[in-house]
């Protein structure tokens, strides 16, 4: 009897998994090339919104501009949660542009989702950290997602196969098992040459260990350090996201309403809620300061509404004095 394509069953399988072998092979020499960095300028520190990017993907941009617009006072939070745009101006164009996407009404535990791509802030940011090698190149990234095609035709040329093996009525009990791995073998291959935004590279991944070990995780169970109000507002956030806002009351209502980001030191410590002592006085909220005082700090701010923002009706200080 003939056999198909001039092999036998045995002698298929040991061809067409050589073939397979072969393309997983350059999957993962193609996948390593592409998130090799190609820096053409010069290292530089990372800035805090370039940080969050590459600690957290732009959702981390997004909550790194919104802890800058709350310090700056052109967002507003109160301890139900209500995020509030106050026309103030913002500090920088991440600020603007966020401020500009809003939903309105917001509230902290909802899903903000800002479209970065709209504005030239999300190319612009990319770009300079590929550059500097902080990332892998976005081109590259999209011509290695194309070496799962190979594993595409392998499975089409096994599909022929299985046809004419059953039209012919000979034994097809391996191919098909064949046929399932390289399935599962094309998705987990499809899945690691995916990727979903920016692509930090070794070089990307030390920046934010080196920023990190500069500038630890607050623990939302104690005060504000003097070492963490150093560090400023962005930074923290960049690295650890909204609940390491360097502020007791406001930091208590991230970490209330949101909790910690999975994976940062602050996901292990138990949730406290924002609340002092006082009750929520009805509407009033917390910006990052009121008046020149810091909120949180001890000292009384006018949220508008009559209420203390940092005393014992406010959102977690010490008395109002």
């Amino acid at each position: 009897m003939d056999e198909p394509w001039g092999l036998n069953g045995p002698q298929f399988l040991t061809v067409y998994w050589i073939a397979v072998a072969v393309a997983v092979a350059a999957v993962i020499a193609v996948r390593a090339w592409s998130r090799k960095p190609v820096p053409t300028q010069p290292g530089t520190t990372p800035d805090a919104y370039e940080l969050a990017l590459l600690s957290g993907g732009f959702p981390r941009v997004t909550d790194t501009a919104m802890a800058a617009a709350v310090d700056r006072g052109a967002l507003r939070v109160s301890r139900e949660g209500a995020i509030t745009v106050t026309g103030a101006p913002p500090g920088d164009p991440v600020q603007a542009f966020l401020l500009s996407q809003m939903p309105s009404p917001a509230r902290l535990g909802q899903v903000i989702e800002i479209d970065w791509e709209r504005s030239a802030i999300d190319e612009a940011m990319t770009e300079r950290l590929a550059a500097r090698g902080l990332i892998a190149s976005p081109s590259r990234l999209a011509a290695a997602f194309r070496w799962h095609w190979p594993l595409v035709a392998l499975f089409v040329i096994g599909v022929a196969r299985l046809i004419v093996g059953i039209a012919g009525d000979y034994p097809v009990g391996y191919l098909v098992l064949s046929l399932c791995a390289v399935g599962v073998i094309w998705l987990g291959c499809a899945l690691a040459l995916h990727h979903n935004g920016s692509v930090p590279t070794l070089a990307g991944h030390r920046a934010v260990r080196d920023a990190k070990a500069r500038t630890p995780a607050r623990d939302p169970r104690g005060q504000v350090t003097e070492a963490e109000t150093a560090a400023g507002v962005l930074l923290p956030v960049a690295l650890y996201g909204l609940a390491a806002y360097p502020d007791d009351a406001i930091g208590g209502l991230f970490y209330q309403y949101l909790g910690a980001v999975p994976g940062t030191p602050l996901a292990a410590q138990p949730m406290q809620p924002a609340q002092g002592g006082g009750g929520s006085g009805g509407g009033s909220s917390c910006g990052s300061s009121c008046g020149g005082s810091s909120c949180g700090s001890g000292s009384s701010c006018s949220s508008g509404g009559g209420s203390s923002c940092g005393g014992g009706g406010g959102c977690g200080g010490g008395s109002s004095s």
